[in-house]
C-alpha cells in the first residue's frame, strides 16, 4: 500500500488505519502487511562515518530504550532483547555548515532483515533519523512495535525556519537548544534569530560594547554562547540565521550611542510595543562605519550565507524632520522611502563584500535591490508575487505569525506557493470563522493594511507586473514574536503549532487533509516530548504548579483548561480601546 501525495484524503484514512503519526509526512511511503515488535537498536555504519550522524543515531536508540523499558502507553510488555539492526549508508560527509542547498534525501526501510537508512549526505541521514524516532507505534496489549514499510522522502522546500525574539523578551541559551532539539525533530532547517529591536540588542559587540551593555539592559549573549549554538545546531543540519534589524527599531541603538540617531534626543530602551520613531540616521559617516563594522563582526559569528538585516516598519518621520537629511533629499530629488532603499543597497553591497546575502522584510523591495537578496514576505500574496518578478528569491512567512495565537489548521492551509487569488480566498475565510469573531474588525483592518500597502508599493516604486517566474519561493518561515511571550510559555506557544507548519514547509503540497493532521498532532507531540527536551503536558503542569494548584486540582481543571482559547491576533497586546483606534484610523 504506497500512500503519497496523489493520495490527499484517501492517504490520510488509510494512514490513520495504520496508526502511524508521522509529522512531517514523507513524501513516498509505502506499507508493507508485517509489523515487528520494537527490540533495542544495534546500530551498523556501512557507509561513511559521521560523528553528527552517530550522535544521532545514539539518541534514538537511547529513545528507543527508555520505550521498552517503560512500555506502552497503557501498560509495560516485556522487551525482546535480540537487537535489531540499524545500518547506516551515508555517502559522504557533508561541510561543516549546513547551507541552502544541502541535499537532505533519504530512503528508509523496514524489512524482517531489519532497517536500512540511505542518504546521499549527512543532512538526508538526520532527516531519516529523525522519522525513525517517530515510526514506532505503541499498543498496550503488544507494546511498541514497528511497521513493515518504505520510504522515499525528500524536502519540498529548502529553507524551513522558525523565527525567535529574543530583543523583545530575553531567551535564555538553554530554551535555544532546547528549541533546536524540537526543531531537528520535526525536520527544520532556519534558526532565524531576532537579535535586536527597539526592546533590547542581543548580540555581543567588540568594538561598539555600550550597544549590548545599555541597549542589551543586562541580557545579551555572549559570543562564546552564540558559537555554541550554531554549532550545535549544524550538528542538527540547522542553520542560524542572524537578524540586526535596521534601519528602524532602533532605540535600543540610540540608547547606547544616541549620536546615530536622525532626532538628537535622548532614547531610551523601550518597554512598549508597535512602531517607534527611532531611526539611524544614514547620511552619518559615524552611523556608516558602525554598520560595517557589526555586520563584519556578525559575520565572524553566524557562519550562514544569509544575514537578516530586517529594514520594516520604518516610521520616516525623524528624516523627514531632520532638515540635513531634507535637503539631502531635495538635491537628491529623493522621496524619504528612496533614502531606506539606498541605505538598504549599501549594506547588501557590504555583504557580498563579506560572501553573504542580505534578507530584509518585504519593505526592502525596491529597483536596484541586488539580485542576491532575499525578501521575507510578511504582508500578504502581492508583496511575494512583487519579489518573484523583481527576480528575488522569496521566503514566505504571511500565515504563519504564530504569536496570533491561532489553531493549527488556519496556518496550515496557507500554502507558501498557493495563488494570490486562493490565499485571498483563505484571508477572507477568516472573516468568517466563529473562533475569530472576537478580532474581525482586526483582521478585516489588517487585509486592507496589507492590500494598501502592496498597492502602493506596485504604483509608486516598481516596474509593471511582470508576472511570477524569475525569483523562486524557496522556503517558509513562522514567526514566534516575542510580545506576549515569555520564556516559561515558550514551548506551549511554539510547539502546540508548530508541528503542523513544519509539515506544510516539507511534505508535498497534496498532503493537506486537516482530520489527518489533527488526527496526528497528538501523537506526535507526545513523542517529541520523549525524544526531545520540550514536553508540553509537563510544561503546563509545572506553570500551574507554580500558580499554586496541586496535582488533584490541576486533573480536576483539565475540562476546562481544554475548552479555553487564547485571545487572537492582537487584541490582548493592544488592549481594546487601542484596537478600536487602530481599525477606525484614528491615532491610538
Amino acid at each position: 500500500m504506497t500512500l503519497g501525495a496523489s493520495d490527499n484524503h484517501v492517504e490520510g484514512e488509510r494512514a490513520g488505519s495504520a496508526e502511524l503519526a508521522l509529522m512531517p509526512w514523507p513524501a513516498q511511503l509505502s506499507l508493507g502487511d508485517r509489523w515487528y515488535p520494537l527490540r533495542p537498536l544495534r546500530v551498523d555504519v556501512a557507509g561513511v562515518t559521521s560523528d553528527r550522524v552517530q550522535v544521532y543515531a545514539n539518541n534514538v536508540q537511547a529513545v528507543w530504550q527508555q520505550m521498552l523499558s517503560n512500555g506502552a502507553a497503557d501498560g509495560a510488555v516485556g522487551a525482546i532483547e535480540e537487537p535489531m539492526s540499524l545500518a547506516l549508508h551515508c555517502q559522504t560527509v557533508a561541510d561543516r555548515w549546513p547551507g541552502l542547498n544541502m541535499d537532505e534525501r533519504y530512503t528508509l526501510a523496514v524489512t524482517t532483515s531489519g532497517i536500512q537508512l540511505k542518504a546521499p549526505t549527512e543532512w538526508g541521514m538526520l532527516r531519516g533519523l529523525a522519522t525513525l524516532m517517530q515510526l514506532p507505534v505503541p499498543d498496550p496489549a503488544a507494546g511498541w512495535r514497528l511497521p513493515e514499510v518504505q520510504i522515499e522522502d525528500t524536502p519540498r522546500f529548502a529553507w524551513r525556519g522558525l523565527l525567535l525574539d529574543p530583543a523583545r523578551r530575553f531567551l535564555s541559551e538553554a530554551a535555544l537548544h532546547r528549541t533546536l532539539g524540537a526543531m531537528a525533530f520535526f525536520k527544520l532547517n532556519v534558526l532565524h534569530l531576532h537579535l535586536s529591536d527597539d526592546q533590547g540588542f542581543r548580540f555581543p559587540s567588540q568594538q561598539y560594547p555600550r550597544l549590548s551593555e545599555v541597549g542589551g539592559a543586562g541580557h545579551y549573549y555572549s559570543r562564546e554562547a552564540l558559537q555554541r549554538l550554531v554549532t550545535a545546531a549544524a550538528d542538527l543540519g540547522i542553520r542560524v540565521v542572524p537578524e540586526l534589524d535596521m534601519p528602524g527599531h532602533c532605540s535600543s541603538w540610540l540608547a547606547a550611542y544616541p549620536d546615530w540617531g536622525a532626532a538628537q534626543e535622548p532614547v531610551a530602551v523601550s518597554e512598549q510595543f508597535g512602531v517607534h520613531k527611532a531611526c539611524l540616521n544614514p547620511l552619518l559617516p559615524e552611523v556608516q562605519q558602525a554598520v560595517e563594522d557589526l555586520l563584519t563582526e556578525l559575520t565572524a559569528v553566524f557562519p550562514d550565507p544569509c544575514v537578516h538585516i530586517g529594514g520594516d516598519e520604518l516610521d520616516l518621520s525623524w528624516w523627514q524632520d531632520n532638515p540635513d537629511i531634507a535637503h539631502y533629499l531635495a538635491d537628491a530629488g529623493w522621496t524619504p522611502r528612496q533614502l531606506q532603499h539606498d541605505f538598504t543597497q549599501r549594506v547588501a553591497y557590504r555583504l557580498q563584500s563579506l560572501g553573504r546575502r542580505l534578507v530584509g522584510w518585504d519593505e526592502v523591495l525596491a529597483p536596484g535591490l541586488p539580485s542576491t537578496a532575499v525578501v521575507q514576505s510578511w504582508r500578504g500574496a502581492q508583496r511575494r508575487d512583487q519579489a518573484l518578478a523583481a527576480g528575488h528569491d522569496c521566503v514566505v512567512s504571511a500565515g504563519y505569525y504564530l504569536d496570533l495565537n491561532y489553531p493549527s489548521d488556519l496556518h496550515y492551509q496557507y500554502d507558501p506557493q498557493a495563488t494570490s487569488m486562493d490565499l485571498a480566498a483563505l484571508d477572507q475565510a477568516m472573516l468568517n470563522d466563529p473562533r475569530l469573531t472576537h478580532v474581525r474588525d482586526g483582521l478585516a483592518w489588517s487585509i486592507g493594511f496589507n492590500d494598501q500597502a502592496a498597492k502602493e508599493h506596485r504604483q509608486h516604486e516598481l516596474a509593471a507586473d511582470a508576472g511570477i517566474g524569475a525569483g523562486n519561493v524557496i522556503g517558509a518561515e513562522a514567526c514566534l514574536w516575542g510580545e506576549l511571550v515569555s520564556e516559561p510559555v515558550l514551548d506551549l506557544r511554539l510547539w502546540s503549532r508548530m508541528p503542523a507548519l513544519a509539515e506544510r514547509f516539507w511534505s508535498p503540497a497534496a498532503i493537506g487533509d486537516l482530520a489527518f493532521m489533527y488526527r496526528r498532532l497528538p501523537a506526535v507531540q507526545a513523542r517529541m516530548a520523549r525524544a526531545t527536551p520540550v514536553d508540553l503536558d509537563a510544561r503546563q503542569h509545572q506553570l500551574l504548579t507554580v500558580l499554586g494548584l496541586t496535582a488533584t486540582e490541576i486533573a480536576q481543571l483539565q475540562p476546562l483548561l481544554a475548552a479555553l482559547e487564547p485571545v487572537k491576533w492582537y487584541a490582548r497586546l493592544l488592549g481594546q480601546a487601542a484596537m478600536q483606534a487602530r481599525v477606525s484610523g484614528a491615532a491610538e
